[in-house]
């Protein structure tokens, strides 16, 4: 039996999947970007020619970096920090890891372990990149008195800490 000819041409084009979608939209990103730097290795190179290209570059880098779960990572780096504190870990060293972290449940943690005795300047370097309404509260409430301690509980005064909490920091 013979087959007809609409059998074998026609195919109706498959779904494509949420991420053939992406790769082509960063083909034709990545095809624009390569387009410009032709333009302007012929034209000469302009402003407009890299500001375009590094937004460009940009989408790209969106389109292809995965969405974090801040609040998890959040709430991990609370409760890991309870349970080393329960088997036995220094206050300072716990209260000076939650630098970057502004939940409701790492103030508390922060004002709880002040209260039991952790070292001032410890919770202070503690609240680098922390800064929501309640963080700020807390720096008048606890450390208004000290205008030095204020000013201290903006940074870890560890260049390399304070550059993770701004890049990596845990406020949305």
């Amino acid at each position: 039996m013979l087959k007809s000819f609409e059998t074998y041409f026609n195919h109706e084009e498959e779904p494509k999947s949420p991420e053939q979608i992406k790769e082509e939209k960063g083909l034709e990103l990545a095809k624009e970007v390569k387009k410009i730097q032709e333009r302007m290795a012929r034209e000469g190179e302009t402003i407009e020619g890299y500001q375009r290209m590094s937004e460009l570059l940009q989408e790209i880098k969106n389109l292809f970096e995965k969405e974090r779960d801040y609040e998890a990572e959040v709430k991990t780096i609370v409760t890991n920090l309870k349970k080393a504190l329960k088997e036995g870990a220094d206050k300072d060293d716990v209260v000076e890891s939650l630098a970057g972290v502004g939940t409701r449940e790492a103030m508390e943690l922060r004002k709880r372990l002040l209260e039991e005795g952790a070292d001032k300047s410890y919770v202070v370097q503690g609240l680098a990149g922390v800064n929501t309404e309640e963080a700020e509260e807390f720096r008048r409430k606890y450390f208004g008195h000290d205008p030095t301690l204020v000013a201290q509980s903006y940074s870890t005064n560890w260049a390399v800490y304070d550059g993770v909490i701004c890049r990596y920091g845990y406020e949305k």
